[in-house]
């Protein structure tokens, strides 16, 4: 009897050791996940913007957190065993084998069990703080994940922003450059007006022509007069719209329209040219 009973003891203590060295090793392998996987289902990568690195927090796979809370849950199995196994062998040791051990012996077996019993509470308090460090880093990566997500979207705002006030900038060089041209126009009818006048000068011996011909400068000079105001107006709603307009579109219309109207001036000039020449 007492033979089978120190048997089976040795076997529980052997079995005990067992599941404080694997309690031990899963202690070590969270502690190993918990550093380099980053709990929370997240790890960390960076992009670039504006020559300035950004880190973002995106969705770890899903193998792994399972495996970090599988070690968790194991743990406390493990945790129930140890004390179910001490139990079991403060009960051997109780009142129906008290006679199989001497007092030293069984002293030294309480002791022994004691021990296991402070290991195993040591334990569950290392595996409570691993649990309150994975919630907290679960937690404060999902906060920096969504500080990331505004600052991304935030990004986004203004590369949009940059390109539409870069096609803006594009359309206003455009319609600076077509007014320039109108412009060069306007001084070629300048230059025919003063042509028109050095021919006056040439007929003041033909009274009847050169009141004609003086007729017609006048009113080329009024029609000169009119354009230039039409111009500096144009001019005017053109500056008002490049400072005001938040639409390309609207620059292109107003665009068109100038385009229409010098035009149609040019064509007057040209229609008065060709009277006079005749």
């Amino acid at each position: 009897m007492p033979t089978d009973t120190n048997y089976i003891i040795i076997q529980l203590l052997i079995g005990t050791f067992a599941c404080l060295c694997i309690s031990v090793a899963y202690i070590m392998f969270l502690k190993h996940k918990l550093t380099k996987l980053k709990p929370g289902k997240h790890h960390t990568f960076e992009y670039a913007y504006d020559g300035k690195t950004v880190g973002k927090t995106a969705p770890d796979s899903e193998g792994e957190e399972e495996s970090v809370e599988d070690g968790m849950n194991k743990l406390d199995e493990l945790s129930g065993q140890q004390l179910s196994l001490s139990s079991q062998l403060k009960d051997m040791t109780s009142e129906n084998d008290r006679q199989a051990f001497s007092d030293s012996e069984r002293q030294r077996l309480l002791e022994h069990i004691e021990a296991l019993e402070a290991s195993l509470k040591e334990s569950g308090k290392r595996i409570t703080s691993m649990n309150v460090q994975y919630q907290q880093a679960s937690r404060d990566i999902e906060k920096e994940a969504n500080k990331v997500s505004s600052l991304k979207r935030v990004v986004d705002a203004v590369d949009t922003s940059n390109e539409r006030e870069e096609s803006l900038i594009e359309k206003t060089q455009q319609l600076s450059e077509q007014l320039d041209e109108k412009v060069k126009e306007i001084k070629k009818l300048r230059i025919n007006s003063s042509l028109m006048t050095k021919e006056l000068d040439d007929l003041k011996a033909d009274n009847s022509e050169a009141y004609l011909l003086k007729q017609s400068l006048e009113e080329a000079q009024q029609k000169l007069k009119r354009s230039e105001a039409e111009r500096e107006t144009l001019e005017s709603n053109y500056v008002d719209l490049a400072e005001n307009s938040q639409s390309p579109k609207e620059l292109q219309d107003e665009l068109n329209r100038l385009k229409k109207e010098y035009e149609m001036l040019e064509q007057r000039f040209i229609s008065y040219g060709n009277s006079g020449a005749a």
